[in-house]
């Protein structure tokens, strides 16, 4: 004999919601996807309805399905998801070679998905509010460790400049700068 269909409506946070329903645009669709899909294998509901205009969502399946539903919803409530952004000189090295960086900051921050988003000039953060803040940190000193080495190497070029205008260093020619020896006085 096969158990009846029930079904229960659940309201979520707005944290929650945004973090299950992608929260920043449809290009978020397979984060959602994918966690939709990890919610009906973890509990065996049938079909899970968004409703985000009503901050809820709708369990349908057996009694016992709807109310793993319902912790599962219940263990993720702290989930959120952000957009991190980043000016476009910047992105690059925020990703790394090979996104060796990117992968760096998820192991590090323990967040579940980072996206980047070229459009919008940073990246989508999805984790527990924890980990999201995290991650923020890491991104914070990444760029600032960035802008440290760029005004570093301008201030390096600084000094190549001024050294190159002084004649002599050491009782050597400085290479480009006048020599002292070949002046010609007009009479």
């Amino acid at each position: 004999m096969e158990e009846e269909l029930t079904e229960q409506s659940v309201t979520l946070n707005t944290r929650q919601m945004s973090w299950l329903t992608g929260g920043l645009g449809a290009s978020s669709n397979n984060y959602t996807k994918s966690e939709l899909r990890q919610m009906q294998q973890d509990t065996g509901l049938e079909y899970i309805h968004m409703a985000p205009e009503r901050r809820c969502v709708v369990l349908v399946g057996t009694r016992s399905a709807v109310a793993a539903g319902v912790e599962w919803l219940e263990a993720r409530r702290n989930m959120t998801v952000e957009l991190y952004h980043i000016p476009k000189e910047q992105l690059g090295w925020v990703i790394g070679k090979k996104g060796v960086h990117i992968k760096e900051l998820k192991e590090e921050s323990g967040v579940d998905a980072i996206q980047v988003r070229d459009e919008e000039d940073g990246v989508v953060l999805k984790g527990s509010m924890d980990t999201v803040g995290a991650a923020r940190v890491w991104l914070d000193c990444h760029i600032a460790y960035f802008l440290d080495i760029q005004a570093t190497e301008e201030h390096i070029e600084t000094v190549r400049r001024q050294l190159g205008s002084l004649p002599l260093i050491r009782g050597q020619p400085v290479q480009g700068a006048p020599n002292p020896n070949n002046t010609r006085r007009s009479q």
